[in-house]
């Protein structure tokens, strides 16, 4: 969302709690979100998860002053997702997401690829053996598209400090995939 725009919506929330301008944050951030979750819950609480990250961005905007957006959205469903594990006793995560045909893409940032198609449900397994963090910056980069500031804004981190965690992904997910696959 271009930043002036997410600026007006957010004066017009704070100021008069104006419904349609909030209607225009969550359509500017569904999509996000949802994948997000998709990633991090199973899919019987997403919907859940989605509706509670909006009502408390509600009532969090409407009494206080904003300057990021998108992080204190994603701050909000960070700890949804991390109250839902405590609640539950859970230590670990589903991860998983639309896929065609059961298979999926993978380029490298250069431009090379490093698979050219492997059974999606293997690489989605061989990727739980990665870092949390490490499945959550490249998911938010190549499925999602994101820019490294947008996604350093998302993890809490500096643009430098994620740009590093993206590198450091990559490499991790080149070995995997060289491990569990070989030279493909």
């Amino acid at each position: 969302m271009d930043k002036k725009k997410e600026q007006f919506l957010l004066f017009r929330l704070r100021a008069f709690s104006d419904e349609r301008a909030f209607g225009g944050i969550v359509n500017a951030y569904k999509d996000q979100l949802n994948r997000f979750f998709y990633l991090k819950l199973p899919a019987e609480h997403v919907e859940d998860a989605l509706s509670e990250t909006f009502l408390k961005l509600w009532d969090y905007v409407t009494r206080t002053s904003v300057d990021s957006l998108g992080g204190l959205i994603f701050t909000i469903a960070r700890s949804i997702v991390a109250d839902f594990y405590k609640k539950d006793g859970k230590r670990s995560h589903e991860v998983s997401m639309v896929l065609e045909d059961g298979e999926m893409q993978i380029e490298d940032p250069l431009g090379e690829d490093i698979i050219s198609t492997v059974d999606a449900k293997l690489l989605l397994e061989s990727m739980r053996s990665l870092k949390e963090e490490y499945v959550q910056v490249l998911m938010l980069k190549y499925e999602q598209g994101l820019k490294s500031r947008e996604i350093g804004e998302i993890i809490g981190k500096t643009e430098a400090t994620t740009n590093v965690v993206l590198s450091r992904a990559r490499q991790a997910l080149r070995d995997l995939i060289h491990e569990r696959f070989g030279d493909l």
